[in-house]
């Protein structure tokens, strides 16, 4: 095998691994979920769990692959990433704090300039317009409860 070989196979056990954690960290975190009782209706945790499973069939076709897969990232590359995994967290931990809608504003913005966006304009209507929007669709057509805090309570 050769060098660049060895490192694609690399890159594939490295995602491989990334995506079992992730698929198994979902079906465990499901479990709290009630199940319906319903043979035809999973309940709230089918759908996540199905997920899961996915994650967990694709971790280990990954694995089992014999092709050259995709390098390892590079540095910058690898940072990016990491630093989207500690956004998501983050606006998970800030959701019940300050809201959906400013959660998710900030989230996005900070995603946008993740991914190279600099313009302003971008950076403030698009979070603002698509939180406030998903907030409402999900509010008024679903009957969703999302996180409320104030800017919530202003416009339901």
């Amino acid at each position: 095998m050769t060098k660049t070989h060895d490192l694609h196979r690399k890159g594939n056990v490295v995602a491989a691994g990334l995506l079992l954690i992730i698929g198994v960290l979902v079906f465990t975190q499901t479990t709290a979920l009630g199940e319906s009782g319903a043979s035809s209706d999973p309940g709230a945790a089918g759908y996540p769990r199905l997920i899961a499973g996915v994650l967990i069939v694709l971790a280990v076709l990954l694995t089992l692959q014999r092709g050259t897969g995709d390098a390892l990232p590079s540095r910058a590359d690898g940072l990016r990433v990491v630093s989207v995994v500690v956004l998501l967290v983050t606006y998970a931990l800030a959701l019940e704090a300050i809201g959906y809608i400013a959660a998710t504003a900030v989230f996005l913005a900070a995603a946008l300039l993740l991914m190279g966006i600099r313009s302003w304009l971008p950076l403030i209507l698009l979070p603002v317009g698509f939180s406030v929007a998903l907030f409402l669709f999900f509010y008024n057509v679903f009957g969703v409860s999302l996180p409320r805090e104030f800017l919530e309570r202003l416009i339901s």
